[in-house]
Order: C-alpha cells, then sequence, then structure tokens
C-alpha cells in the first residue's frame, strides 16, 4: 500500500475513533518499520499498539522501541491452552515480560 495511503487511512481511524490503534504485521521487517515511522510522523492523538510475531520480552521490548506498546498474542494462548494452573502460570509469563521477582506483582 502506498505511504499516502496509509497515512490518510491511519489518520481517518485516528480522527474517526479514540481508542489504541493496532498495525500488524510481521513486526521485525524492515517495510513494517519504514511504514511505523512514517505514522509515527502524523501526530496522531491515539496510541500505537503493535503485535504479530511477538512472543516474549525481547520482541516486545523491541516493539515499545518503534510504539507506545506491544500485544503478545498466539504464546499467551498457547500457555492459556496448555496450562493446569491459570494463576501461576500467567503470574510467570507476566514476570519473563517484564522481568521482575514473583513477590513484585
Amino acid at each position: 500500500m502506498p505511504s499516502k495511503l496509509v497515512g490518510y487511512k491511519t489518520q481517518s481511524i485516528d480522527t474517526a475513533i479514540d481508542a489504541e490503534i493496532y498495525l500488524f504485521g510481521l513486526w521485525k521487517t524492515q517495510t513494517l518499520v519504514q511504514k511505523v515511522e512514517s505514522i509515527k510522523h502524523l501526530q496522531l492523538k491515539n496510541p500505537l499498539l503493535m503485535g504479530f510475531g511477538i512472543k516474549g520480552k525481547a520482541e516486545f521490548e523491541q516493539a515499545c522501541q518503534l510504539v507506545n506498546g506491544a500485544i503478545i498474542g498466539s504464546s499467551f494462548i498457547q500457555l492459556l491452552t496448555n496450562s493446569t494452573n491459570f494463576k501461576k502460570d500467567i503470574s510467570q509469563f507476566i514476570l519473563t515480560i517484564k522481568n521482575k521477582s514473583l513477590g513484585t506483582i
């Protein structure tokens, strides 16, 4: 999609809603990084989130250097699917992203 069209559509969405804007794609590709940089120059009122391919702490932190936040989807769903103790497993999953000790949740 041409960058002028991406910018127009993004600005239209930003004007129409009062919520996060979710950017999706294989986030580590150079094309997506370039599009994110061009979208950031639009000075949108809503925060930008990104996802798709963000599996853990390293990808989460890298994505958050580009946008306001990131979504870890598939690996979290996989954890829930395999969990026998949601409270413990979800807490541990969050800790792996936050990198804090169990006593500080």
